[in-house]
């Protein structure tokens, strides 16, 4: 087994492994993005050296690159927006533009004041003037405002990949950092401790970028959008440790209270290809990632929802093999993948029941991070 931290050795694929004439296609294990609607190209590869095709829920009016033609050839990228009775007037963009410049000078501010101030008027070409006017008004109820709760929903996601992608911004302005000299380098004699200042610096990414009241906000408006969406063979994956700390301190929560099964992990590490091309990746993961262990492995992983304590055993024990035999000479780095399969809530009125609760119960969680970054 991989030691913990330690990085497999890399070598070069025979050229001739990877030419074809005609893309491979990502189908083997499908999975849904959670509860994220855009994601970096390298973190979309991280996620696809796994787990293809992967199916990102994207509100409307959020039109982002996805990869590009090859992810079409190979069928790794599908985008779905939510139902049509649920899809926000066409002033949407210009009520996203007023809330975005409103929130650069009411920072303490939330979403339910910003929208309980717009419906107060009628607002003019001054919006932000009138609307930080109105905010400040005194007496005023904070409750929020009666109307088709798709706008707030689609606003709520907007504004999280909004923040999402500040924090990828920072992250690639912090790495540009690091692989550059620092200033004065060889002038000053203190310079290596400068380095060392530098590359201590975690990445932003691994801060989290939601309190739990926000993130809250964020996984019920995902499922309000896109519930219809699911079935019970559907997996569920993030990149973020901070949305599966918070699923499964849930699902802790509610053991405690009513003597449920919670949640069980089974955890296990698998080469990152996402320094290949998506045509080459698609390819190796035929031709290198394609025995029987690892076929056995994804079937029990697709299938843990409808024999969970059968599988879970069978698959903690494949998990391990599958770690030990994996070519890692095509590897890059290290991911870790961490699978959780949520048992369903007990003894609680399913018409009372959390949206977030129901949304999860019965569905496998899956984080895929890259350790080899942070450490």
């Amino acid at each position: 087994m991989l030691g913990a931290g330690k990085k497999p050795a890399l070598t070069r694929l025979d050229p001739k492994h990877i030419k074809m004439k005609e893309v491979q296609k990502i189908k083997d294990l499908p999975a849904i993005l959670f509860p994220h609607t855009h994601l970096s190209e390298s973190m979309l590869k991280k996620i696809l050296s796994f787990f293809g095709p992967i199916t990102i829920f994207r509100p409307w009016f959020m039109d982002r690159p996805t990869l590009n033609s090859i992810a079409d050839q190979a069928n790794a990228i599908q985008v779905k927006h939510p139902p049509s009775n649920l899809k926000p007037g066409e002033d949407f963009m210009s009520r996203l533009s007023e809330y975005r410049h409103w929130i650069e000078y009411n920072r303490d501010r939330g979403y339910t004041e910003f929208l309980q101030a717009s419906q107060e008027n009628n607002l003019t070409e001054n919006t932000t003037w009138e609307i930080r006017q109105m905010i400040r008004r005194e007496g005023r109820q904070n409750s929020a405002p009666q109307e088709n709760p798709a706008l707030k929903w689609h606003l709520i996601l907007h504004l999280a990949q909004d923040v999402e992608d500040q924090k990828l911004e920072a992250d690639k302005a912090l790495k540009a950092l690091k692989e550059k000299d620092v200033p004065l380098k060889g002038i000053v004699e203190e310079s290596g401790e400068m380095d060392n200042l530098l590359e201590d610096l975690p990445p932003f990414e691994s801060e989290p970028i939601w309190g739990e009241y926000r993130l809250r906000q964020i996984l019920k408006a995902w499922f309000a959008l896109f519930e219809g969406y699911l079935n019970e063979n559907h997996l569920l994956v993030t990149p973020s440790p901070h949305v599966m700390a918070y699923v499964t301190d849930l699902w802790k929560e509610t053991q405690i209270e009513e003597q449920g099964e919670g949640f069980t992990s089974i955890c296990f590490k698998f080469p990152d290809l996402s320094h290949r091309s998506l045509k080459d990746l698609a390819e190796i993961k035929k031709t290198h990632l394609n025995d029987d262990k690892i076929r056995k492995l994804k079937a029990l992983i697709l299938g843990l929802g409808k024999n969970a304590h059968t599988h879970l055993p069978r698959l903690e024990a494949l998990a391990k093999e599958v770690e030990t035999s994996c070519p890692w000479e095509i590897s890059q780095g290290v991911l870790d993948i961490m699978v959780t399969y949520l048992a369903p809530v007990t003894e609680r009125d399913q018409g009372l029941m959390d949206t977030i609760l129901k949304g999860l119960e019965n569905r496998t969680l899956v984080l895929v991070e890259d350790k080899s970054e942070h450490e």
